[in-house]
């Protein structure tokens, strides 16, 4: 499931990883890769640093295929496959892979409805009933910004136990709807961000709704053909591609192909595939106002704020957050056998790509060791410092903030375990005074650096309060137990 950047810290990718389920399938060897090569790192010689960099990656056996696209200002830097798209057969993933992006879909969606605003069709204010008459609105008003920003309140589908029975099965976005449309609110509306693909769904349906054609029609005519996009479109397995992947999930026997997931299902939240160059071409697009006004880019790009003016980190259908000081414009993607990643830093010009048929690859961490590469930034280290018996009852508890929920600190056999709702727990590691990085290496994913976890601790007093930090974005929690 795509997930805020405060929930991604303990799954890390953002899009429907929640969909996963373990079906077993039939094992792969991963792609074996022997690194002899020193990385360059003179300015302006990225290839071979790039090309060691990933094939480290690929060495360790998590990742099928993954293909890499790098453009700074009109400049392609780099645009490269590796691994393979179809193991069994032993196809090379390339540049022209084709890939589900996931969550990535949900800017192509927020475009839709920011073009179709600045056609006069709908406004951002309008309320969900005014397109969906039968939508229940439980007593409250939901507008269509609301469902942008994920300030609607409504269940993310895809939280919901029962769903995952269904997933494979191909349904109308009708049948979807009564999945969750009964629900009662999480919240009021506005008053927390609580990322939500029912929001995305319906705002598909709102598309629908507005021009009596298909999501996907309108997306092909009004979205994708405009912005020159050839080898983007939405999903289906009836569809002819050429250079279409597989997806596949890591094993404890290797990977392997992944589950099931009717791509009905994602729909207008999550059902997008595409390449890495065309991802870098739409970037593009919307740079040079070729499909939305400047005004709409604007908004889309601009943090939205909750009724009591706290910051969410979240546009319209992106994450607005930095890299150290460089500020960035980004989303993941986290679904059934593929994870994606794409950013863009406004102030370097740089747009990067990376999309994987394997899903938890990490392709968030690749994405930020390349950028690190280009422009020239030093890349921070994961340590494992040890902790002692004190410093361990200084930090456990229990930790709230609006919006994002509880953060629990517990410990076994000395070791110190953080869960963010109901997440899988993850061992700490120590990076000293009192700052910590989940071990997403226990889940097979890479250990992230930039996600870090500081506890205030004030003498030899219990930390009161503390803070998630990601992506340059930071979330003060507050100690409740």
């Amino acid at each position: 499931m795509i997930r805020h950047s405060a929930t991604v810290l303990l799954s890390l990718s953002i899009l429907l990883t929640s969909c996963k389920n373990s079906a077993p399938s039939q094992a792969t060897n991963p792609v074996p890769v022997t690194i002899t090569q020193e990385v360059n790192r003179e300015p302006g010689q990225y290839d071979d640093a790039i090309d060691l960099i990933v094939k480290e990656t690929l060495a360790k056996g998590k990742m099928a295929g993954v293909s890499i696209a790098i453009s700074q200002g009109a400049e392609v830097l780099f645009e490269q496959g590796y691994g393979y798209e179809h193991i069994q057969e032993k196809i090379e993933a390339s540049s022209k892979t084709v890939y589900r992006i996931g969550s990535v879909t949900k800017q192509f969606t927020a475009v839709a409805i920011l073009k179709l605003a600045e056609d006069g069709k709908l406004s951002l204010s309008d309320p969900v009933t005014k397109h969906i008459p039968s939508y229940p609105m439980h007593g409250k008003t939901i507008t269509i910004l609301n469902l942008l920003t994920h300030t609607s309140g409504i269940k993310s589908y895809t939280s919901i136990d029962s769903w995952r029975k269904e997933m494979s099965k191909n349904k109308s976005p009708q049948e979807m709807l009564t999945i969750f449309k009964d629900l009662p609110l999480e919240f009021e509306p506005g008053t927390q961000f609580s990322y939500s693909n029912s929001g995305y769904f319906l705002l598909g349906a709102i598309v629908e709704a507005v021009t009596n054609l298909t999501y996907a029609n309108y997306m092909e005519t009004e979205v994708f053909s405009p912005a020159g996009l050839k080898y983007t479109h939405y999903c289906t397995p009836e569809k002819a591609v050429t250079n279409r992947a597989l997806g596949y999930q890591l094993s404890p026997n290797g990977l392997i192909l992944d589950s099931s997931l009717s791509m009905t299902q994602p729909y207008s939240a999550g059902a997008i595939c595409s390449t890495v160059g065309d991802l870098i071409l739409w970037r593009k697009a919307l740079n040079t106002n070729k499909i939305l006004s400047k005004s709409s880019m604007t908004q889309m790009n601009k943090v939205n704020l909750l009724s009591d003016g706290t910051p969410t980190g979240y546009g319209l259908g992106v994450f607005i957050g930095s890299l150290d000081d460089h500020p960035s414009i980004f989303h993941g993607g986290a679904i059934n056998g593929f994870s994606a990643q794409t950013n863009y830093y406004p102030d370097d010009k740089l747009s990067i790509a990376v999309l994987s048929n394997t899903v938890g690859a990490g392709a968030t961490a690749l994405e930020q060791r390349l950028t690190r590469l280009i422009l020239g930034l030093k890349v921070p280290i994961v340590k494992e410092l040890s902790i002692s018996s004190e410093e361990i009852l200084l930090v456990v508890g229990e930790y709230r903030a609006n919006g994002v929920g509880t953060f629990s600190v517990t410990t076994k056999d000395g070791v110190l375990f953080g869960n963010l709702n109901s997440q899988p727990s993850l061992p700490l590691l120590s990076q000293g005074n009192h700052e910590f990085v989940p071990d997403l290496a226990v889940i097979g994913m890479d250990r992230n650096p930039s996600i870090r976890m500081h506890f205030k601790v004030k003498g030899n007093q219990p930390a009161g309060s503390m803070e998630i930090m990601q992506d340059g974005m930071t979330i003060p929690l507050t100690r409740i137990k």
